[in-house]
């Protein structure tokens, strides 16, 4: 579960600076539609929401994978996820090892 958590604040803060398409596999080079995978990670970002209010149906999911309906642009606050200690903690690992891997030229998920 923790590598999970870190991958979501990891693709939390790369949301924040408009940059998702990074979460993509470099091995798959160019060899992806950036707009598809853009909106599947929206959409998985969506489900992770803390709040199930604000959380969206299965349907709406299948609706949003499908084209029906637009996914909104959804700006998370990592704090949401500061409730409770273990993520507190998990995103201060987070943090510290992008900081850490920045030195050394790479990323959470090289």
């Amino acid at each position: 579960m923790r590598i999970h958590l870190l991958f979501l604040f990891q693709a939390l803060d790369l949301q924040k600076k408009g940059n998702l398409v990074e979460l993509m596999d470099p091995k798959l080079g160019s060899n992806f539609n950036e707009e598809e995978a853009i909106k599947i990670i929206k959409v998985a970002l969506s489900c992770t929401n803390p709040s199930s209010v604000v959380r969206p149906t299965m349907s709406a999911v299948v609706r949003m994978l499908e084209g029906d309906i637009c996914v909104e642009e959804l700006m998370m606050d990592q704090s949401e996820y500061g409730d409770d200690f273990r993520f507190k903690s998990l995103r201060d690992k987070y943090y510290e090892l992008q900081h850490q891997n920045s030195r050394e030229g790479q990323t959470l998920i090289d």
